[in-house]
């Protein structure tokens, strides 16, 4: 029997011991089980979100009703404020340029970073990080787009500001994944308080809080079954989430163009994939949804019936 259906059939848990003797005698068997694991994993059930989510912190707007009077102003005055604060900006901005710090990852790219207090910051594929190294010591504060793993020394209040949301910290390790459509934060050790537009949270080890962004419904918290990130051993995982931006994440990690016909990128997808090794990764995404997938050069297309 193919390779591939033995795989599914141990999925859809229909495999004789027959055939799974076979199965674990081919090359890819410590892959493939990898995956399976991943995949039941994820398909545990989802927490009960109004009994799980707990504010930490409730925001506080303060509103001021003073009001002042406005006076009339010469043309020529107003040129000159309208100048100085055009003087200001650049000024300013020249400054944030000079004394900020910078990290980018490419695809299929991680970097570690280390932070001036020791806290360590692992960067994944098509990230960047940035910071204010010379003002750490009075700001431990700093800017993500895309995904890092962070490990935070015991001190002050540590906190990751993104464009969904902002992760504030008490010498902790946990995932931060804010790309355009997705905002997730994972704990693995510690306490976070996670603030957004809409709520603020608190996650304990052992806990997570994903939201994607175009479905129009609110973030869910998810219980980890892991000790660090996946994506920190070479592989991508998970759960519940578009297959849209499972295509994006495997384009990042192998740095190619993907296509699909006749594929419903909407599909909810849970599972995982390797990043070392192309063939079983397109199983991965490919058998599941009973996908066929072809590759030229550095472009794969995936194709439903």
């Amino acid at each position: 029997m193919k390779q591939n259906d033995l795989l599914n059939k141990w999925l859809d848990h229909s495999i004789s011991e027959e055939e799974m003797e076979e199965l674990k005698q081919t090359e890819d068997f410590p892959g493939l089980a990898r995956i399976a694991d991943h995949a039941r994993q994820f398909r545990a059930p989802a927490f009960d979100q109004e009994a799980q989510f707990k504010a930490v912190k409730d925001r506080i707007h303060q509103l001021s009703d003073q009001k002042s009077a406005t006076p009339v102003l010469s043309l020529y005055t107003i040129w000159r404020v309208a100048a100085v604060v055009v003087i200001a900006l650049i000024a300013y901005y020249a400054f944030f340029q000079q004394h900020n710090t910078v990290i980018t990852t490419d695809l299929a790219e991680q970097t570690t970073v280390f932070l001036p207090d020791g806290s360590e910051v692992v960067l994944n594929a098509a990230s960047t990080l940035s910071y204010d190294a010379d003002g750490w010591e009075s700001d431990r504060s700093l800017e993500l787009n895309g995904e890092a793993y962070f490990k935070v020394e015991k001190g002050s209040t540590f906190t990751v500001q993104t464009k969904h949301g902002d992760v504030t910290v008490l010498g902790t390790q946990f995932d931060v994944n804010a790309r355009s459509d997705l905002f997730s934060v994972h704990c693995f050790e510690g306490l976070v308080a996670v603030a957004t537009k809409e709520q603020s949270l608190q996650l304990a080890a052992g806990n997570g809080y994903n939201d994607v962004l175009t479905d129009n419904q609110p973030g869910l918290l998810t219980s980890l079954t892991q000790e660090q990130p996946s994506w920190m051993t070479d592989y991508s995982s998970f759960a519940n989430l578009p297959f849209s931006m499972v295509i994006e994440e495997f384009e990042r990690q192998y740095k190619v163009e993907v296509e699909t016909i006749n594929v419903d990128l909407d599909t909810l997808f849970s599972g995982s994939f390797p990043h070392n090794n192309l063939s079983l990764a397109l199983k991965a995404l490919s058998l599941p949804l009973n996908l066929q997938y072809t590759i030229v050069e550095d472009k794969i297309t995936l194709s439903g019936e």
